[in-house]
């Protein structure tokens, strides 16, 4: 990597108003459309479980790289999920990808770190160590039957839900609900949704009556959607986490 490249890493309150556009100018080169300020400060100023960590990579003062380590506890257990991880083109495969991981996870000595990692960021993760906590088939579910497979995973933490899905300003989310149990779901394509878990309250989300559900937190069901498959990665050097986590929590999900 050149001695031009500094990197810097902040906790999110601790961002000046010009490294948050820095951010901002990042991502939305990497990925077009990634939003705005207030889509920024919904995902990270205003997150119940408190601060995340953010990595700038600048050449001289010009902005090229960002990641965050995304504040997602699970359990009551301090946990960060890296994610919005980006390198503008012309900066790629020179290491910066690996200078900025190594930054966030040298600033969150004793957290629990995770990922859920697309096709081209896992190779990446791999080699620097994290390990793969789950890789689990798309699956086909009934109603019922998420609903009962899910209520045996636990229950989306309110707070969580109501910050999460309710108030995301981009995303719209969705209940379907059967014996007076409401299951989280997101539209994948007409008629066709995912389930990301049992609800405890009413969030206000608009109903909706699939006929069948996808998932991809249980490995051992039957009916599988060929070529689909969800990744999980834990980083494991400061602490480990032995239960179930649900894809919910996943940026993308």
């Amino acid at each position: 990597m050149g001695t031009a490249i500094r990197i810097i890493c902040r906790h999110t309150s601790e961002l000046t108003n010009q490294e948050v556009r820095d951010t901002l100018l990042v991502l939305n080169s990497a990925f077009p459309g990634w939003g705005d300020k207030l889509i920024f400060d919904w995902k990270y100023s205003q997150n119940p479980y408190g601060d995340s960590i953010h990595v700038i990579a600048y050449d001289c003062r010009t902005p090229i790289a960002s990641a965050s380590f995304w504040r997602n506890d699970v359990s009551n257990q301090a946990a960060y999920q890296c994610v919005d991880l980006c390198v503008v083109s012309g900066y790629q495969g020179r290491g910066i990808f690996r200078e900025m991981a190594t930054n966030g996870v040298n600033h969150l000595d004793g957290a629990y770190l995770y990922t859920f990692p697309n096709w081209q960021s896992r190779p990446g993760f791999l080699s620097q160590g994290w390990v793969i906590k789950r890789k689990v088939p798309v699956t086909i579910h009934s109603v019922s039957g998420a609903i009962k497979n899910y209520q045996d995973a636990g229950d989306i933490p309110q707070e969580f839900a109501k910050w999460r899905f309710a108030q995301n300003p981009t995303k719209k989310y969705y209940v379907c609900r059967s014996n007076g149990q409401g299951i989280l779901l997101t539209k994948r394509r007409e008629n066709c949704y995912a389930v990301g878990g049992v609800l405890t309250e009413d969030l206000g989300l608009e109903e909706v009556k699939p006929r069948f559900l996808l998932s991809y937190d249980f490995p051992d069901r039957i009916l599988t959607v060929p070529r689909h498959t969800g990744w999980m990665l834990e980083n494991t050097v400061y602490d480990k986490h032995s239960e179930f986590i649900g894809g919910y929590r996943s940026d993308g999900w």
